[in-house]
């Protein structure tokens, strides 16, 4: 189908944060609300259809997952991606950034330290913090013409004995970027050799532009295996198609977070404080 990008919608007194609080926030109501990773596009009709028919039933119980659900999904990626998954390593979480924090209790103990990259979304902070942990920060090195590259040297410099998690953000929000193969194939690397669990949030893309299961041609078979194994953590916390879900993952494979939602008594908390 075609889709009208150019039309405008108009949300104001639809109960929308966006617009609803600015007045809240910045004491005026008539500023350009870019403070909030919220699109304005109309949700396509094949979906808003498909929320009617169900409405057409007026009682809305407790459901089950359709049986063709995770099925559905692991098409998905296999398609979009290239990556082939066992339907066993997904489950719902409430939230992205619950899912971090669910992570973030599972994988490390309070005290232990987790590596960020700002500038980057805010909860990559606030989460690890309010869950008892200590921030360290690995800053994006910035170019004269604005561009963004990670800074390894930096990062060998912070990265002690009590780092136990990195947050990765690709693409990375506010840099705009998606990270290219050799970056993260370095980053894996690093993390591998430091024993640091990667995490990573692919909340505002739908397709990489490799796979994350696709290696160099010269790389022998056990560094093709590590490497594989390592990278398969920097696709593992990611909402596919916008819908809200994770696997938690550590740098030799994925775990279900059926193991993380154990562990967190207080999913209902926006930033995951468990």
């Amino acid at each position: 189908m075609k889709y009208d990008f150019d039309k405008p919608v108009e949300r104001r007194g639809t109960g929308t944060v966006k617009y609803g609080m600015l007045k809240q926030m910045f004491g005026r109501d008539d500023l350009l609300p870019l403070w909030v990773a919220d699109m304005d596009f109309e949700t396509p009709p094949f979906i808003v259809n498909a929320l009617r028919k169900r409405m057409e039933h007026p009682v809305f119980g407790y459901t089950v997952i359709p049986e063709t659900y995770w099925a559905t999904v692991a098409a998905w990626l296999k398609r979009q991606h290239q990556w082939t998954v066992d339907q066993k390593w997904m489950a719902f979480i409430p939230g992205i950034v619950k899912g971090i924090g669910m992570a973030v209790n599972v994988f490390t103990e309070p005290g232990d330290k987790i590596i960020i990259q700002p500038p980057v979304y805010h909860p990559f902070r606030l989460t690890p913090q309010g869950n008892g942990r200590e921030v360290v920060f690995n800053p994006l090195k910035q170019h004269e013409d604005g561009s963004y590259e990670m800074d390894f040297e930096n990062l060998a410099e912070v990265a002690d004995d009590k780092c136990k998690l990195l947050i990765l953000s690709n693409p990375h929000n506010p840099a705009g970027l998606v990270w290219n193969k050799v970056t993260l194939m370095r980053l894996a690397d690093f993390c591998h050799e430091h024993g640091i669990i990667v995490i990573a949030s692919a909340t505002t893309t739908r397709r990489s532009p490799w796979s994350a299961t696709r290696q160099p041609n010269a790389a022998s078979r056990s560094e093709r295996h590590r490497r594989r194994s390592t990278l398969r953590a920097l696709s593992a916390l990611t909402p596919s198609c916008r819908t809200t879900r994770c696997a938690a993952a550590s740098s030799h494979g994925l775990r279900p977070t059926s193991l993380a939602t154990r562990r967190c008594l207080q999913p209902s908390l926006y930033y995951g404080f468990c």
